[in-house]
């Protein structure tokens, strides 16, 4: 038996990329799963799967957790925007940080809070300081000094899991990976900055593997009340240009690629923080070629 089966499990964010193949994995290890989304949401979900809806605002969405009891929440649900503007900031807070401050109020209202929490390294600096670079990662930083508040008003375990740029083949974002590997699997030109920003790429199955040990281990008996934060990161920063290098090799011909083309973003991150201590017992294991092997060859069908 698998340390989830039989268990009811909360999951936020499931019509996402990375929350819908965590609902794959819950699904087919016989996890009891709940998916809490807007009831405006007319979505498919794995077979299984119970839709938890809700009408968005706190008092609703605690309601319903509290009705479904679950034995362990992931909160995967999230806007992310690395750039903003005024409109974006109504929509980007009740994603981030109220939806967050609803689920850790139900664990209140049960009498315990066990959750493991999706963050993102994009909270820090290079060097490793608390520095968000955008205000989606403050929102996100935000969450994680909510959580810290509510281990103090209700018997808490609690893990936040804070991935690099998570990729895989399938991802429907509009993000800069998928579409530079469709220009190099498709023969297409494409304008870029001058490309020497770095990313730590991180692979979806393996982001995946971390939440379900992570929310394996609050439910075990090794499991110590507080909040403890760790990485899901791979270690190897490489440059877009550096990146484009890597799937041109894999497509086997060079692609029309315009550097310099646009400028870049204002507070680019150029030099990410891929350090931290990993999930105990949590490693990643898809190699960075066969993930971007998968990507290019979903990108070209």
């Amino acid at each position: 038996m698998n340390g989830l089966e039989g268990k009811r499990v909360l999951l936020t964010g499931a019509t996402g990329f990375l929350g819908g193949k965590l609902l794959e994995r819950l699904c087919r290890i016989n996890a009891v799963t709940g998916c809490l989304m807007r009831n405006n949401r007319n979505i498919a979900l794995c077979v299984g799967a119970e839709r938890l809806e809700t009408t968005g605002c706190a008092a609703d969405t605690i309601e319903t957790i509290c009705q479904f009891r679950p034995d362990v929440m992931i909160h995967c649900a999230g806007l992310v925007q690395t750039t903003h503007g005024p409109d974006d900031i109504d929509t980007m807070l009740q994603s981030n940080v109220q939806l967050a401050a609803a689920l850790f109020e139900a664990g209140r209202q049960l009498g315990e809070l066990r959750i493991v929490n999706l963050g993102t390294y994009l909270e820090y600096s290079s060097d490793g300081k608390i520095a968000p670079t955008s205000l989606y990662a403050a929102s996100k930083r935000a969450v994680t000094e909510l959580l810290n508040y509510y281990t103090h008003a209700v018997p808490t375990r609690a893990i936040s899991i804070k991935p690099s740029v998570i990729y895989g083949a399938g991802d429907p974002r509009p993000r800069l990976l998928p579409s530079l590997a469709k220009a190099i699997a498709n023969g297409q030109t494409l304008c870029l900055s001058e490309g020497l920003q770095k990313l730590d790429l991180i692979h979806i199955d393996d982001v995946v593997e971390a939440l379900i040990q992570a929310s394996v281990h609050l439910l075990s008996s090794e499991s110590k009340t507080g909040h403890q934060e760790y990485f899901a990161v791979s270690g190897n920063r490489l440059s877009i240009r550096e990146l484009a290098q890597k799937l041109e090799q894999i497509v086997g011909r060079e692609a029309d690629l315009h550097w310099g083309a646009h400028s870049y973003r204002p507070e680019e991150v150029m030099e990410p923080f891929s350090g931290g201590t990993p999930l105990p017992g949590w490693s990643p294991v898809v190699p960075l070629e066969l993930g971007l092997a998968e990507l290019v060859f979903q990108q070209g069908n």
